[in-house]
Order: C-alpha cells, then structure tokens, then sequence
C-alpha cells in the first residue's frame, strides 16, 4: 500500500498505529502527512481528556418581546405616545451554569457544578458537589453537598429490578432562612419495548417551619404523574397525566429528528388548572 508506506518512511510504526488515517488524502507530501499527524494527535489528546473531564456549559436567556406586539394593537392616532420607532427588546432572564467531572477510581466519580442565574434585576446562584458510586452494572448511589441559598444536601439512587424494570429514587433537605425543606421524589421505569418506555412518578416537597411552641411539617407541593415516552432515531413522543397539588394537568410533546440536518423541532401541548401552554422551538447542532 503506497499511503500506508508513505505514512511509515515519516513516521514510523507510531504513525501507523494512529486512528483516522482514513480520511486522509492518498496523494499527501511527507510534510502534510506529518502535519496531519499531528493534527490527528491533538484531536485525540482533546478527546481524551473530554471524556475524562466530560465538561459541559448551559448559557440560556428569556428575552422579551412584549414591545414588538403591543405596539400593533392601537390605533395611528397614538403613534406619538410610543416611544420610538424601534421595539424595545429586555433580557428578562439569564442564567450560566457548567459541570466537569472527575473519575477517581472506575467505580467512583466526582463531579463539581455551579450555576449563577438572575431574573428581573434580582440574582442567585449556587455550588455543589458530588460523588457517584456504581456499585454493579445494575445499581448505583449519588451523595451530593451545595451551597447556594442555604446548604442543601442530597442523594439519589438508581437500580434495576428486572431486565425490563428499573427504580430511581433522590431527596433532598435544603437549610434556607425560612426553614428545613425536605423533597423526596420516587419513579419507577418499564421498558414497554425497544423505543418505549412507561414511568409512574410521586414527587413531593415540604417545609418545616418552627412555631412559637413546637415545629410544623407543611406540605407545600405534590403529584403522582405516569408518562410514557417513545424514542425513535426519527422522532420524539411523550405524552403525561398528572394529579397533584396545586397543579393537575396533561401534556403532549413530540420532536421531529432531522439527523442529516443535525436540527429537532419540537411542539408541546400542556393543559391543566393553571390553564394552556403551547411550546414550539427548534434545536440546531452549529459545530
């Protein structure tokens, strides 16, 4: 093989032994396979440490457009009380946050994440830490510490019962100014065939509140929902009901998965005692 014997007169049995050599051009110089290795060993040192580090980063804005459709419903008359010709555009909302991860041993990784948000001129944010230990192919334990509006510690767990079946459960007991608040969420899993698969949920949140001659355990929130959600390479369908207090509703989303366009679009109906939410986006990979 010439390009194969072109790569071992540069480089050697090390350049052989490279991946990605494939998609590489047979018709290089000795200088542009050199480069190419070269390019070809730092794409693989990035990648190594990515799926060591496994760092990820969420940047997400609400903008508000409320200018943009109020000025269309009065009359020509009050054009001169609008101010500007322009709409006038607000950021409402922001928020950042970003995770990396550390494996220390093959059962154990850490992970550290922190966020930072705010919404109408007021902001928060908050750090914590965590430690997963997989203890077999069908079990692990989470245990995870943070700080932010209070300190707040957590743990979670996931365990498959059956070759179908499979639980997760996590709670929660933050340290805030107005009190202890206790969350405790349980879901059970069924895979009802290849692409589907069933969940029953319970979720609940209270809070403990100390009164001038004992403590109350208020419950703040809770719901039972069941979903079953079917995951095809082509599309995306979940569909929900769930009972609780102070909100009952039912949902239905799918998304459309345009892979040789790397683009998902996505419509969601969510109707409940709050009244109707109609969601609709498109997602694009850019890089």
């Amino acid at each position: 093989d010439p390009h194969q014997r072109a790569i071992y007169d540069c480089l050697g049995e090390k350049g052989l032994e490279e991946q990605g050599w494939e998609v590489v051009q047979r018709t290089k110089t000795p200088q542009e396979i050199r480069e190419e290795y070269e390019a070809l060993a730092r794409v693989r040192e990035e990648r190594r440490l990515q799926q060591k580090t496994n760092p990820t980063s969420r940047l997400e804005m609400t903008i508000n457009a409320t200018d943009l459709f109020d000025r269309y419903l009065y009359d020509s008359e009050y054009d001169d009380l609008i101010e500007g010709d322009f709409p006038h555009f607000e950021v409402s909302k922001m928020s950042l946050s970003q995770s990396i991860q550390a494996p220390l041993t093959p059962s154990d990784t850490a992970t550290l994440a922190g966020n930072i948000n705010t919404s109408n001129g007021t902001g928060s944010g908050s750090l914590s830490c965590g430690l997963r230990r997989v203890t077999s192919e069908s079990a692990w334990q989470e245990a995870e510490v943070g700080v932010g509006s209070g300190l707040s510690l957590g743990a979670k767990m996931y365990r498959k019962l059956s070759e179908r079946n499979f639980v997760n459960m996590s709670g929660t007991l933050q340290f805030s100014r107005k009190g202890l608040k206790p969350a405790f969420e349980c879901s059970l899993g069924t895979h009802l065939d290849k692409y589907t698969a069933g969940y029953l949920r319970y979720s609940t949140n209270f809070r403990l509140q100390e009164t001038e001659d004992s403590f109350m355990l208020r419950e703040e929130d809770s719901g039972m929902c069941t979903m079953v959600v079917r995951n095809t390479e082509r599309y995306q369908t979940t569909a929900s009901l769930q009972f609780g207090i102070p909100y009952t509703y039912a949902m239905l989303a799918h998304t459309w998965k345009l892979p040789e366009k790397k683009r998902k679009f996505r419509g969601a109906l969510k109707v409940g005692t709050f009244g109707a939410i109609l969601e609709y986006g498109v997602e694009e990979k850019i890089t």
